[in-house]
Protein backbone atom coordinates (compact mmCIF):
# COMPACT_ATOMS: atom_id res chain seq x y z
CA UNK A 1 0.00 0.00 0.00
CA UNK A 2 2.79 2.41 0.85
CA UNK A 3 5.73 2.35 -1.53
CA UNK A 4 8.90 3.28 0.36
CA UNK A 5 11.23 2.55 -2.55
CA UNK A 6 11.34 6.14 -3.69
CA UNK A 7 11.73 7.64 -0.24
CA UNK A 8 15.08 8.90 0.98
CA UNK A 9 14.84 7.62 4.53
CA UNK A 10 17.90 8.24 6.69
CA UNK A 11 16.35 8.49 10.15
CA UNK A 12 13.40 6.47 11.48
CA UNK A 13 11.44 6.88 14.71
CA UNK A 14 9.77 3.81 16.21
CA UNK A 15 7.04 4.41 18.80
CA UNK A 16 6.64 0.98 20.35
CA UNK A 17 4.12 -0.47 22.82
CA UNK A 18 4.36 -0.32 26.58
CA UNK A 19 4.41 -3.82 28.12
CA UNK A 20 7.49 -5.96 27.54
CA UNK A 21 5.58 -8.72 25.75
CA UNK A 22 3.75 -6.28 23.48
CA UNK A 23 7.02 -4.53 22.65
CA UNK A 24 8.61 -7.83 21.65
CA UNK A 25 5.70 -8.48 19.29
CA UNK A 26 6.60 -5.31 17.36
CA UNK A 27 10.23 -6.32 16.76
CA UNK A 28 9.58 -8.24 13.49
CA UNK A 29 8.37 -4.96 11.95
CA UNK A 30 11.45 -3.14 13.23
CA UNK A 31 13.60 -5.90 11.70
CA UNK A 32 11.85 -5.46 8.34
CA UNK A 33 12.55 -1.70 8.36
CA UNK A 34 16.20 -2.25 9.28
CA UNK A 35 16.54 -4.75 6.46
CA UNK A 36 15.00 -2.28 3.99
CA UNK A 37 17.05 0.69 5.23
CA UNK A 38 20.30 -0.76 6.63
CA UNK A 39 22.06 2.62 6.70
CA UNK A 40 19.23 4.53 8.37
CA UNK A 41 19.50 5.60 11.99
CA UNK A 42 16.73 4.05 14.07
CA UNK A 43 15.48 5.71 17.25
CA UNK A 44 12.85 4.19 19.51
CA UNK A 45 10.40 5.50 22.10
CA UNK A 46 9.92 2.81 24.74
CA UNK A 47 8.04 2.49 27.98
CA UNK A 48 9.53 2.31 31.44
CA UNK A 49 8.32 -1.34 31.59
CA UNK A 50 10.47 -2.45 28.66
CA UNK A 51 13.32 0.03 28.70
CA UNK A 52 15.70 -2.53 30.24
CA UNK A 53 15.69 -4.51 27.01
CA UNK A 54 15.89 -1.47 24.73
CA UNK A 55 18.62 0.59 26.38
CA UNK A 56 22.10 0.04 24.93
CA UNK A 57 20.68 -2.43 22.41
CA UNK A 58 22.84 -2.38 19.24
CA UNK A 59 19.65 -2.25 17.15
CA UNK A 60 18.88 1.34 18.14
CA UNK A 61 20.92 4.49 17.75
CA UNK A 62 18.92 6.34 20.41
CA UNK A 63 16.37 5.22 22.99
CA UNK A 64 13.83 7.55 24.57
CA UNK A 65 11.67 6.70 27.59
CA UNK A 66 8.01 7.65 27.69
CA UNK A 67 6.34 7.49 31.10
CA UNK A 68 2.60 8.14 30.90
CA UNK A 69 2.65 9.07 34.60
CA UNK A 70 5.30 11.76 34.06
CA UNK A 71 4.61 15.46 34.51
CA UNK A 72 3.31 17.43 31.55
CA UNK A 73 6.59 19.37 31.51
CA UNK A 74 8.60 16.14 31.10
CA UNK A 75 6.31 14.91 28.33
CA UNK A 76 6.64 18.24 26.54
CA UNK A 77 10.44 18.11 26.81
CA UNK A 78 10.41 14.63 25.26
CA UNK A 79 8.36 15.89 22.30
CA UNK A 80 10.74 18.83 21.83
CA UNK A 81 13.73 16.47 21.82
CA UNK A 82 12.08 14.30 19.19
CA UNK A 83 11.17 17.29 17.00
CA UNK A 84 14.81 18.36 16.93
CA UNK A 85 15.80 14.99 15.42
CA UNK A 86 13.91 15.75 12.16
CA UNK A 87 12.86 12.21 11.30
CA UNK A 88 12.23 11.09 7.75
CA UNK A 89 9.72 8.42 8.78
CA UNK A 90 7.76 7.45 11.87
CA UNK A 91 6.35 4.01 12.71
CA UNK A 92 3.75 4.27 15.47
CA UNK A 93 2.42 1.13 17.15
CA UNK A 94 0.44 3.01 19.79
CA UNK A 95 -2.00 4.82 17.51
CA UNK A 96 -0.92 7.92 19.41
CA UNK A 97 -0.29 11.58 18.68
CA UNK A 98 3.51 11.11 18.70
CA UNK A 99 3.98 11.10 14.90
CA UNK A 100 1.99 14.31 14.53
CA UNK A 101 3.66 16.07 17.45
CA UNK A 102 7.13 15.33 16.08
CA UNK A 103 6.10 16.46 12.60
CA UNK A 104 6.26 13.18 10.64
CA UNK A 105 2.92 11.31 10.67
CA UNK A 106 3.96 8.85 7.89
CA UNK A 107 0.40 7.52 7.33
CA UNK A 108 0.32 6.22 10.91
CA UNK A 109 -3.44 6.52 11.46
CA UNK A 110 -4.28 4.83 8.17
CA UNK A 111 -1.83 1.97 8.77
CA UNK A 112 -3.16 1.43 12.30
CA UNK A 113 -6.74 1.49 10.97
CA UNK A 114 -6.05 -1.53 8.76
CA UNK A 115 -3.88 -3.30 11.34
CA UNK A 116 -6.48 -3.04 14.09
CA UNK A 117 -8.88 -5.10 11.99
CA UNK A 118 -6.58 -8.09 12.51
CA UNK A 119 -7.04 -9.88 15.85
CA UNK A 120 -3.75 -11.80 16.13
CA UNK A 121 -0.80 -9.73 17.34
CA UNK A 122 1.52 -11.90 15.23
CA UNK A 123 -0.64 -11.36 12.16
CA UNK A 124 -0.74 -7.63 12.92
CA UNK A 125 3.04 -7.53 12.54
CA UNK A 126 2.81 -9.35 9.21
CA UNK A 127 0.03 -7.02 8.08
CA UNK A 128 2.10 -3.97 8.92
CA UNK A 129 5.08 -5.38 6.99
CA UNK A 130 2.82 -5.97 3.98
CA UNK A 131 1.26 -2.50 4.17
CA UNK A 132 4.71 -0.91 4.09
CA UNK A 133 5.72 -3.23 1.24
CA UNK A 134 8.63 -4.62 3.24
CA UNK A 135 10.21 -8.06 3.40
CA UNK A 136 10.19 -10.32 6.43
CA UNK A 137 13.48 -10.24 8.35
CA UNK A 138 14.71 -12.39 11.23
CA UNK A 139 15.94 -11.44 14.70
CA UNK A 140 19.52 -10.84 13.50
CA UNK A 141 18.41 -7.44 12.18
CA UNK A 142 17.39 -6.37 15.71
CA UNK A 143 20.28 -7.28 18.04
CA UNK A 144 19.13 -6.63 21.60
CA UNK A 145 22.37 -7.35 23.46
CA UNK A 146 26.11 -6.90 23.07
CA UNK A 147 28.99 -9.30 23.54
CA UNK A 148 29.56 -7.88 27.02
CA UNK A 149 25.97 -8.77 27.98
CA UNK A 150 26.46 -12.31 26.69
CA UNK A 151 29.74 -12.68 28.57
CA UNK A 152 28.10 -11.44 31.77
CA UNK A 153 25.36 -14.04 31.39
CA UNK A 154 27.94 -16.76 30.73
CA UNK A 155 29.78 -15.79 33.91
CA UNK A 156 26.56 -15.90 35.88
CA UNK A 157 25.74 -19.39 34.59
CA UNK A 158 29.31 -20.53 35.25
CA UNK A 159 28.83 -19.55 38.89
CA UNK A 160 25.99 -22.08 39.00
CA UNK A 161 28.21 -24.75 37.47
CA UNK A 162 26.73 -24.62 33.96
CA UNK A 163 29.38 -24.43 31.23
CA UNK A 164 27.37 -25.66 28.24
CA UNK A 165 25.65 -22.55 26.90
CA UNK A 166 23.46 -24.39 24.38
CA UNK A 167 20.51 -26.78 24.41
CA UNK A 168 18.89 -24.99 27.36
CA UNK A 169 15.35 -25.62 28.58
CA UNK A 170 13.87 -22.25 29.53
CA UNK A 171 10.87 -22.40 31.87
CA UNK A 172 8.67 -19.39 32.70
CA UNK A 173 6.06 -20.64 35.19
CA UNK A 174 5.01 -17.21 36.47
CA UNK A 175 2.79 -14.38 35.28
CA UNK A 176 1.76 -10.94 36.48
CA UNK A 177 -1.80 -12.21 36.26
CA UNK A 178 -2.31 -15.09 38.66
CA UNK A 179 -5.07 -16.50 36.48
CA UNK A 180 -2.57 -17.03 33.65
CA UNK A 181 -0.35 -19.32 35.74
CA UNK A 182 -0.54 -23.03 34.92
CA UNK A 183 -0.27 -25.11 38.14
CA UNK A 184 3.33 -25.38 39.32
CA UNK A 185 3.00 -29.13 39.97
CA UNK A 186 2.04 -29.58 36.30
CA UNK A 187 5.17 -27.70 35.24
CA UNK A 188 7.22 -30.00 37.47
CA UNK A 189 5.74 -33.13 35.88
CA UNK A 190 6.49 -31.97 32.33
CA UNK A 191 9.97 -30.68 33.19
CA UNK A 192 10.90 -34.02 34.72
CA UNK A 193 9.84 -35.83 31.55
CA UNK A 194 11.78 -33.43 29.31
CA UNK A 195 14.88 -33.70 31.49
CA UNK A 196 14.71 -37.50 31.58
CA UNK A 197 14.33 -37.88 27.82
CA UNK A 198 16.40 -34.98 26.48
CA UNK A 199 18.83 -34.18 29.34
CA UNK A 200 18.46 -30.43 28.89
CA UNK A 201 19.68 -28.08 31.67
CA UNK A 202 16.66 -26.37 33.24
CA UNK A 203 16.66 -22.58 33.57
CA UNK A 204 13.80 -20.97 35.51
CA UNK A 205 13.20 -17.34 34.53
CA UNK A 206 10.94 -14.50 35.58
CA UNK A 207 11.12 -11.23 37.44
CA UNK A 208 10.97 -10.78 41.22
CA UNK A 209 7.18 -11.09 41.04
CA UNK A 210 7.63 -14.69 39.77
CA UNK A 211 10.19 -15.69 42.39
CA UNK A 212 7.75 -17.54 44.65
CA UNK A 213 6.42 -19.87 41.94
CA UNK A 214 9.93 -20.45 40.54
CA UNK A 215 11.19 -21.38 44.01
CA UNK A 216 8.28 -23.79 44.36
CA UNK A 217 9.08 -25.47 41.04
CA UNK A 218 12.80 -25.64 41.85
CA UNK A 219 12.14 -27.30 45.20
CA UNK A 220 10.33 -30.16 43.45
CA UNK A 221 13.09 -30.84 40.91
CA UNK A 222 15.78 -32.32 43.13
CA UNK A 223 16.89 -34.86 40.50
CA UNK A 224 17.27 -32.29 37.70
CA UNK A 225 20.02 -29.79 36.95
CA UNK A 226 18.10 -26.58 37.72
CA UNK A 227 19.22 -22.96 37.79
CA UNK A 228 16.69 -20.52 39.20
CA UNK A 229 17.32 -17.06 37.72
CA UNK A 230 13.97 -15.58 38.68
CA UNK A 231 14.45 -12.02 39.92
CA UNK A 232 18.23 -12.29 39.41
CA UNK A 233 18.70 -11.17 35.81
CA UNK A 234 17.98 -8.08 33.77
CA UNK A 235 15.67 -7.93 30.75
CA UNK A 236 18.73 -7.86 28.53
CA UNK A 237 20.19 -10.95 30.21
CA UNK A 238 16.82 -12.61 29.70
CA UNK A 239 17.19 -11.96 25.98
CA UNK A 240 20.65 -13.54 26.07
CA UNK A 241 19.56 -16.74 27.80
CA UNK A 242 16.40 -17.19 25.68
CA UNK A 243 18.51 -16.74 22.53
CA UNK A 244 20.51 -19.80 23.63
CA UNK A 245 17.49 -22.00 24.32
CA UNK A 246 16.50 -25.18 22.57
CA UNK A 247 13.00 -25.16 24.06
CA UNK A 248 10.94 -22.50 25.83
CA UNK A 249 8.05 -23.73 27.98
CA UNK A 250 6.00 -20.83 29.24
CA UNK A 251 2.67 -19.42 30.25
CA UNK A 252 1.35 -16.71 27.95
CA UNK A 253 4.05 -14.16 28.73
CA UNK A 254 6.87 -12.00 27.38
CA UNK A 255 9.22 -15.01 27.62
CA UNK A 256 6.98 -16.96 25.24
CA UNK A 257 6.99 -14.08 22.73
CA UNK A 258 10.76 -13.72 23.09
CA UNK A 259 11.21 -17.41 22.34
CA UNK A 260 9.12 -17.05 19.18
CA UNK A 261 11.10 -13.93 18.18
CA UNK A 262 14.35 -15.92 18.43
CA UNK A 263 12.76 -18.79 16.47
CA UNK A 264 13.23 -21.32 19.25
CA UNK A 265 11.03 -24.32 19.93
CA UNK A 266 8.22 -22.84 22.02
CA UNK A 267 5.25 -24.35 23.82
CA UNK A 268 2.90 -21.65 25.12
CA UNK A 269 0.33 -22.66 27.74
CA UNK A 270 -2.88 -20.62 27.69
CA UNK A 271 -5.56 -20.32 30.35
CA UNK A 272 -7.83 -17.26 30.33
CA UNK A 273 -5.97 -15.31 27.64
CA UNK A 274 -6.80 -15.60 23.96
CA UNK A 275 -4.75 -17.94 21.77
CA UNK A 276 -6.28 -16.24 18.75
CA UNK A 277 -4.84 -12.90 19.87
CA UNK A 278 -1.54 -13.86 21.50
CA UNK A 279 -0.80 -17.43 20.41
CA UNK A 280 1.50 -18.47 17.61
CA UNK A 281 1.56 -21.85 15.88
CA UNK A 282 4.28 -22.65 13.37
CA UNK A 283 7.02 -25.07 12.52
CA UNK A 284 8.69 -24.41 15.87
CA UNK A 285 5.77 -23.27 18.00
CA UNK A 286 2.72 -24.82 19.61
CA UNK A 287 0.00 -23.48 21.87
CA UNK A 288 -1.83 -25.61 24.41
CA UNK A 289 -5.21 -24.41 25.64
CA UNK A 290 -8.38 -25.50 27.40
CA UNK A 291 -10.75 -27.70 25.41
CA UNK A 292 -13.66 -25.43 26.36
CA UNK A 293 -13.49 -21.74 27.41
CA UNK A 294 -15.48 -22.29 30.63
CA UNK A 295 -13.19 -25.00 31.94
CA UNK A 296 -10.61 -24.12 34.65
CA UNK A 297 -6.93 -23.75 33.72
CA UNK A 298 -6.28 -26.97 35.64
CA UNK A 299 -8.14 -28.84 32.90
CA UNK A 300 -5.04 -28.47 30.72
CA UNK A 301 -3.28 -31.63 31.83
CA UNK A 302 0.49 -32.26 31.72
CA UNK A 303 0.01 -35.02 29.14
CA UNK A 304 -1.31 -32.47 26.66
CA UNK A 305 1.71 -30.19 27.11
CA UNK A 306 4.13 -33.15 26.99
CA UNK A 307 2.55 -34.22 23.71
CA UNK A 308 3.20 -30.75 22.26
CA UNK A 309 6.83 -30.92 23.41
CA UNK A 310 7.32 -34.29 21.73
CA UNK A 311 5.71 -32.97 18.55
CA UNK A 312 8.39 -30.29 18.36
CA UNK A 313 11.46 -32.16 19.58
CA UNK A 314 10.64 -35.52 18.02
Amino acid sequence: MFDLNKKNIKKILIVTLSNLGDMILTLPVVAAFKKKFPKAKVHIVGDIKSIGMLENAPAFDKVFVYDKKARLKDKTNLILKLRKEKYDFTVDFRNSAFPYLVGKPSNSLLVNYFVKKVNSRYEQARKRIDLYNLQKADYSFVPLFREADENAMRTKLHSYGLFNFQNLLIIAPGSRSGGKCWPSEYFVEVIQKIYTQYEMPVILVGDSFDREVCDKVEACLEECDVINLSGKITQKELAVVVSKARLVLSNDSAVMHLGNFYEKYVVGIFGPSSTEKYGYVGEKARVVKKDLPDLPFESVKPEKVWSAVQELLG
